[in-house]
Parts: C-alpha cells; sequence; structure tokens
C-alpha cells in the first residue's frame, strides 16, 4: 500500500508546474521497481507530448522505450511518427535509436527528409541497426550525398560502415569520387571507419583533394598503414604541398615515425617546430638515426622552456654519442675540451657546465637532484652554455671536415 501512494504521489508530480519537481518526478520513475508498472504510461505519454522542458520529454520517452509492456515503445513511436507533436519527435527518436524492431525501421525510413536536423542524425544513427536490409542502406546513401547536415551525413556514413568492408567500401568510394556529393567528407570519414585495408586505394586518391575535411580524413584513415611503402610515399609527397598546418602536421607525425632515411632531413627541419608532437616525432627520428652533425641542433633545445622537450633532446644526445666508438676521435676531442666550457654557468647558476659535457660522453651530470618517481627531470642549461657546447661541437666537426656547415 505504501508503495502504491508513493507511486500517487509521485505521478501527481508530473504536473506541477515547476519544471525541476517534474523532472525528479520522472528520474524516480526511470527505477526498476516502476518499470513493469502500467500505471506510469499514461501519464509518461503526456509528458512526452505536452512538457515543455526538452530533458522531461527525453527522459519519459526513454522510459516509455524500455517499458516491460510493448505499448510504451508503440506508444513512442506513435508520438515519433504524428505530425502534431513535432517538439517530441527528438526525444522520441532518442529513446528509439537503440531498438531494433521493424516498427522502429519503418518509422526511421520515413524520418530521414525530417524537418529537424537533429531527429534526422538520430535517424542517420539508429538506421545503423538495420544495415542487413538494402533499402536501408540506399537510404542512408542517399542521406550522405544530400543532406544538409553534416552531422546527418557523417552519422548515416558511419552506418554504413557498419556494414562488412567487402561492402562498405565500394559503397563510400562511390559516393567519394562524386564531385556533386555534399557528403565527400563524410565518405572519408566513413572509410577511415572501416579500418579496413580496402579503404587505402580510395583514401589515397584524394590526400590531395581541394576539400580540407576530405584530406584530413584521409590522412586519419591511413595513419594505421603508414609502414606500407605506398602510403608513406603518398605522405612525402602530400607534405609538400598541404597548405593546411593541422593537416601537414599530421603527415608529418606519420612521416618522422618511419624508419626510412629519407626522414632525417624532414625530422632536421623540424626539431624546433611550434607544434610540440610534430617536434617530438622530429627528435624521436634523430634520436633513432641522427648523427654528429645533429648534436648542435639537438643542444639548442637543452634551453627550452619544456621539461619534456629538454628531456627529449638529452635522450636523442646520448643515442647519438652511444652509437659511437668508445674511441671514436671526435668522442676523444669532446673529452679533452672540458676545459674550454667549464666557466660556462647553468641557468641555476652553478659553474659546472663540464658536468653537461661528462653526460654528453655517458654520464648523468645534466640530471637534476629533483626526482619524479622514476623520472628525473632535466635541467635547463643558459643560453651562453648552449651557445658554447655548440661551439666546441661546430669546431670538431670542422676538424673533421673543413667543409662542413
Amino acid at each position: 500500500m505504501a508503495c502504491a501512494e508513493d507511486l500517487t504521489s509521485i505521478l501527481a508530480n508530473l504536473n506541477s508546474s515547476s519544471s525541476s519537481v517534474r523532472l525528479e518526478a520522472i528520474r524516480k520513475l526511470r527505477g526498476s521497481q516502476y518499470r513493469s508498472r502500467t500505471q506510469v504510461l499514461a501519464p509518461l505519454l503526456n509528458t512526452l507530448r505536452t512538457d515543455t522542458a526538452f530533458l522531461n520529454r527525453e527522459y519519459a520517452a526513454d522510459i516509455l522505450a524500455q517499458h516491460a509492456d510493448p505499448r510504451g515503445r508503440q506508444s513512442v513511436i506513435e508520438t515519433f511518427t504524428d505530425p502534431q507533436f513535432v517538439n517530441s519527435h527528438e526525444a522520441a527518436a532518442d529513446s528509439l535509436k537503440r531498438v531494433k524492431s521493424s516498427a522502429v525501421k519503418q518509422a526511421f525510413m520515413s524520418s530521414a527528409e525530417h524537418a529537424n536536423q537533429s531527429v534526422r542524425r538520430i535517424v542517420a544513427q539508429g538506421l545503423g541497426n538495420f544495415v542487413s536490409d538494402p533499402n536501408v542502406v540506399t537510404k542512408l546513401k542517399e542521406m550522405v550525398n544530400a543532406d544538409s547536415y553534416s552531422l546527418a551525413r557523417e552519422y548515416a556514413a558511419t552506418s554504413i560502415a557498419n556494414l562488412p568492408a567487402s561492402q562498405a567500401v565500394p559503397l563510400l568510394a562511390e559516393i567519394l569520387g562524386n564531385p556533386q556529393s555534399k557528403g565527400r567528407a563524410e565518405a572519408a570519414y566513413g572509410l577511415r571507419q572501416t579500418r579496413s585495408e580496402l579503404a587505402i586505394p580510395s583514401l589515397l586518391t584524394v590526400l590531395s583533394d581541394p576539400n580540407i575535411d576530405v584530406r584530413r580524413n584521409a590522412i586519419r584513415g591511413l595513419e594505421n598503414y603508414k609502414q606500407r611503402a605506398n602510403v608513406f610515399e603518398a605522405f612525402l609527397n602530400a607534405v609538400k604541398t598541404e597548405p593546411d598546418s593541422y593537416a601537414k602536421s599530421m603527415l608529418l607525425d606519420s612521416i618522422l615515425q618511419s624508419s626510412d632515411p629519407r626522414v632525417l632531413e624532414i625530422a632536421r627541419a623540424h626539431i624546433a617546430s611550434n607544434d610540440h608532437s610534430v617536434q617530438r616525432h622530429a627528435i624521436e627520428a634523430l634520436k633513432r638515426a641522427g648523427d654528429k652533425s645533429d648534436l648542435i641542433g639537438l643542444i639548442a633545445l637543452l634551453s627550452d622552456r619544456d621539461e619534456s622537450v629538454r628531456s627529449n633532446a638529452y635522450d636523442a644526445i646520448r643515442a647519438i654519442l652511444n652509437r659511437l666508438k668508445r674511441d671514436d676521435p671526435f668522442r676523444t676531442r669532446l673529452s679533452q675540451c672540458l676545459p674550454r666550457v667549464s666557466y660556462v654557468p647553468y641557468s641555476n647558476g652553478t659553474r659546472e657546465a663540464a658536468l653537461l659535457m661528462d653526460v654528453l660522453l655517458g654520464g648523468f651530470g645534466m640530471y637534476s637532484s629533483a626526482a619524479s618517481g622514476n623520472r628525473r627531470m632535466v635541467g635547463r642549461l643558459a643560453p651562453e652554455a648552449v651557445t658554447a657546447l655548440q661551439g666546441v661541437v661546430r669546431e670538431l666537426l670542422r676538424e673533421e671536415d673543413p667543409y662542413a656547415d
């Protein structure tokens, strides 16, 4: 009896003049103890159709769509397809998008050109549950090609991507190749979402597309295949002419992770990049395969304000010098030059720049005593220390090759 009285009180609050009171009542009705109570159906349907607050309508629709009594879901479908309840269509559609029933499929198919763009977006998403039906796929393809709302096109393309790749790729590639389509960028996005090797040829063809969103999606879709020779070559060519800074950054991020020897020149040109990700990959490329000539540029980064940049540069310097043999003349001469830079101060005021040289030769003098877990922080060098160290390295490089820069 107490539970019935509680339910009566809750239902009465659905008619409150306060939106927050109505919302609190609806939230209580979401409890599992009320999911099978038929008394809630009519009041919730009234809320869905007449409440002025969208969140209240949305919660009411969600309860009805999941109610144990099938009449709850049917009432939501009827609300969604009834023009007189147009203000409730979005809430109703959102509650049905995860429901797999022929009635929902039919309702969504008939609403693919709904005047409300948010409803079309939800319809495109919900139809992804029914892509085994060729008619649904045709409708989704029409939406990608022609819908005026970019998110509706994107969700439609994603729904097509739910098909097996052997079916999805040709459909999306056809849209991508249609210059009249509004959804070429979304088709590229869909191809990216397939995560299939079958999409590679289509995505490669649009790396120089005039549409920036097409290019960005193509780059993202090809990133997982950057080690493939044809993709890497295409990225190398695209980065030379890419006018968009963000797209260029994406290309460089992928290129710089390659072990191809041509990457070194690109890395050298970008170790001082303002794009942190590009700079990090450039430094890592030099760490993998850089030579003595790269020390000058890397030493410059030891005065960077960003500790992670200094740390990455330090690791790259260590890696380059560790690749030299112990009896390498460059290494020997570097050790002999320690006294010449001992007077140059660190930024923290000490006069132990010689310790840095010791670090470069394999010691740990550069690390500060402040430790964070297992990570030791790399101290920042004063510009004078950097200049002195660069001068020493530059002189030693000239000794080896008088014509070196």
